[in-house]
């Protein structure tokens, strides 16, 4: 089996669910277009990795979206040489899905949302110029085309959440199998439960600092708050413009998992300002038995369902569609300690792994 991935340039929560695949399903290699250093990702995975150099060098020079179409064509047409019947696992939302073997295997699709380039265009499109917007305006119809090219050589596809599934089905008429949730590190986080919580100061972001990401309204929120400190995990192109604009507001950058699961056991609460698809972090903080404060959307009201079937009760509390972030605020601060939920089985990687090994199998 090899498993391929989009790109391997900083640490995120799909970075977090290939480790589990890899550990799970021990890959001859995994391919990714697009690599950063590919030393650095060969020891952290204890796997093999094989990439395009010239992809890896596109994407460092900042030019991957403008770029998209070209190389997913290139990807389409020049396939690649592997042994024949070799299982093919494409765990991707992007530019993996175009990868193409000169070899007969089954190949299968384990994916979050399928139009996740398109997606991230039209969230892109906020902040852009006047130029960048009919640029990018140019580019979608041409992404939605060759995502239809792309997932016709699949033989089976999963999803990670209900949202997913209804675009597979919906745009692309596609037929989806199963949905699989992502797992979360369960051991590690049912260890921060010992904490008592009756006061709320500390405040943990967890989001790559992209555009996109809309996290410039909540860090103007919370900038100004004087009995609240927040502190932000995630590494991205806004980094150095929040550290400027935001004095009173902590910015760790880039940490490891145990870093991360430190600063949430020492947080007070999980703000979540964006959630496309599904959100692992804020299962991570239920799991660790820590409320969170999140922006409406399809995806955690599903894992507020998903959390209802497997522990005591939820602790998600939502800000935007069904009011402001302050109130939200002032109804996390009457939640009682006995609210808080303790994790199962349904979310550790044992289970995951016994779900994508059935999806396999078919």
């Amino acid at each position: 089996m090899i498993i391929i991935h989009d790109k391997l340039l900083e640490y995120g929560g799909a970075e977090h669910v290939l480790l589990e695949l890899i550990r799970g399903l021990k890959p001859k290699y995994i391919f990714v277009p697009c690599v950063d250093d590919i030393e650095k990702w060969e020891t952290y995975y204890s796997c093999k990795i094989k990439t395009l150099k010239i992809f890896s060098w596109i994407d460092n020079q900042k030019k991957y979206r403008i770029f998209y179409p070209v190389l997913a064509i290139y990807l389409m047409i020049f396939a690649l040489t592997e042994e024949a019947d070799t299982l093919k696992l494409y765990y991707s939302s992007s530019l993996g899905k175009f990868v193409r073997f000169k070899s007969s295997g089954p190949k299968l699709l384990f994916s979050n949302f399928p139009f996740k380039g398109v997606l991230k265009a039209k969230d892109y499109l906020k902040g852009a110029s006047a130029l960048k917007r009919l640029t990018i305006l140019f580019l979608i119809p041409a992404m939605k085309w060759l995502e239809k090219c792309a997932l016709k050589k699949f033989d089976r596809i999963s999803v990670i959440s209900s949202d997913a599934k209804l675009a597979y089905e919906k745009d692309f008429k596609m037929h989806i199998e199963t949905i699989i949730h992502c797992p979360v590190d369960v051991d590690k986080l049912c260890a921060i439960l010992n904490k008592k919580r009756s006061e709320f100061k500390h405040a943990l972001v967890i989001c790559r600092l992209y555009e996109e990401k809309g996290v410039g309204e909540l860090l103007d929120i919370m900038n100004e708050l004087e009995d609240i400190h927040t502190t932000v995990i995630g590494d991205g192109p806004k980094i150095h413009k929040f550290i400027q604009q935001y004095p009173n507001v902590s910015f760790k950058g880039f940490v490891t998992n145990d870093e991360k699961l430190s600063l949430l056991q020492e947080s007070d609460f999980l703000i979540n300002p964006t959630a496309q698809e599904w959100s692992l972090t804020t299962v991570e903080a239920n799991c660790a038995g820590i409320p969170v404060v999140s922006a409406e959307c399809n995806a955690i009201g599903e894992i507020n369902e998903c959390i209802t079937g497997v522990l005591s009760r939820p602790n998600i509390t939502y800000f935007m569609e069904k009011g402001s972030f302050e109130d939200a605020l002032k109804k996390l601060k009457t939640m009682s300690v006995q609210e808080r939920s303790a994790a199962l089985a349904y979310f550790s990687p044992q289970q995951f792994i016994i779900r994508i090994k059935d999806f396999i199998n078919g």
